[in-house]
């Protein structure tokens, strides 16, 4: 990868736009032809775009949290201090925090944003509500007790079904929201600002 320094940092963007484009490249039929992958079938790359898109604009667009993507430690006590490297590492997708607050947001994409058991209702994926409360029961250890952390599991909308669900779960309040990202700028703007009230 090319080294960027100060007066060449407005390249950067460019230069991602043309990595992802030639990773991206796949053979095509005949002689000398390619063809571009299908980004959004992949949802563990668009996974890590969203994330990347959501810390951003937070980042930007508002002054009262502290935006960053944080290493949550594992609340654990092991006999043997040897065993606690085993242990993978929480990173949570976005945390906000200002002074009252601290917003533990996790971006999921995925084709589908509700899971169907047999015959049974639609429901929340419960791989990412588990997800979401490991993390908010682990980042309490670093968040003062007036603050009690709170989750937003964040979802693209996939379906004509916009999400707004809100819960308190193990004591902390969870949201599960759906994003239109098929929606002017100026509503997708507005809209990610309302998930922080």
């Amino acid at each position: 990868m090319t080294q960027l320094s100060r007066n060449t940092r407005h390249y950067d963007l460019l230069l991602r736009i043309c990595a992802l484009i030639l990773d991206n490249l796949l053979p095509g039929e005949g002689q000398s032809r390619t063809r571009f992958a299908d980004l959004l079938e992949d949802e563990v790359r668009m996974s890590t775009v969203f994330e990347a898109f959501l810390r951003n604009f937070y980042r930007a667009e508002q002054s009262i949290f502290r935006v960053s993507a944080e290493h949550i430690a594992w609340d654990a006590h092991c006999a043997d201090p040897a065993h606690a490297v085993f242990l993978p590492r929480m990173r949570t997708d976005v945390t906000l925090r200002s002074l009252g607050r601290t917003i533990v947001m996790d971006a999921k994409y995925h084709k589908k944003t509700l899971s169907r058991f047999r015959d049974g209702p639609e429901t929340l994926k419960s791989e990412n509500l588990y997800q979401m409360l490991t993390y908010l029961q682990h980042i309490d250890h670093n968040t003062p007790a007036a603050a009690k952390a709170e989750g937003l599991l964040l979802y693209p909308r996939v379906t004509a079904q916009d999400l707004r669900l809100d819960y308190t779960l193990a004591g902390h309040r969870v949201r599960v929201c759906t994003l239109n990202l098929d929606q002017p700028w100026t509503a997708i703007h507005q809209d990610l600002l309302t998930f922080l009230n």
